[in-house]
């Protein structure tokens, strides 16, 4: 009871208790200070086996979080293209029928807006022109095929072909590497 009195700082502190103690008992300290040493050690080791644990789960955890990101952003990838692909296509089919509609139209205005070149002079005409063996225009020595185009129609069309030069060059650009 004196040495537990002793050690509990009963009258002293604790730290001179434990060293008069440890003084007057020296195999019995090395006994107790061994003991604590390795009370500590495997303590420690308890405690670094189970942080190693924790981070090896937090970096198995950490991998599958960045699998499953990655496939993920596959999948989305995927996804996306797909719907790229497929507003491509649809607008590779309308492209297709707008520009078949368009050659029948052309067609059409050229039917009922030729134009025949005679011995006199220009004349138009409502149906496909007769090969006179006239000279035209372009020296060919037969007649050649030409249209009437309106004003409006032709500042129509140079509109809508520079806007649409203007459209490539700038839809070019955003490939384009700063």
């Amino acid at each position: 009871m004196p040495l537990l009195l002793s050690l509990l700082g009963v009258g002293r502190s604790w730290v001179s208790g434990a060293v008069n103690w440890a003084f007057r008992n020296p195999a019995w300290a090395l006994c107790a200070a061994l003991l604590l040493a390795n009370w500590l050690t495997l303590r420690r080791a308890d405690h670094w086996e189970a942080r190693d644990a924790r981070d090896a789960a937090l970096v198995g955890k950490l991998r599958q979080e960045s699998d499953d990101n990655a496939k993920a952003q596959l999948a989305q990838k995927v996804a996306y293209e797909a719907k790229y692909k497929e507003q491509a296509d649809e607008a590779d089919r309308r492209y297709h029928a707008a520009l078949a509609d368009s050659d029948s139209r052309v067609a059409d205005y050229i039917l009922h807006h030729r134009v025949r070149l005679d011995q006199g002079g220009v004349s138009a005409s409502g149906a496909a022109p007769a090969d006179h063996g006239a000279q035209g225009g372009n020296g060919s020595g037969g007649s050649p095929d030409m249209v009437a185009v309106l004003v409006t129609d032709f500042n129509t069309c140079t509109i809508n072909t520079k806007r649409l030069q203007e459209a490539r060059d700038w839809g070019l650009g955003l490939n384009a590497k700063p």
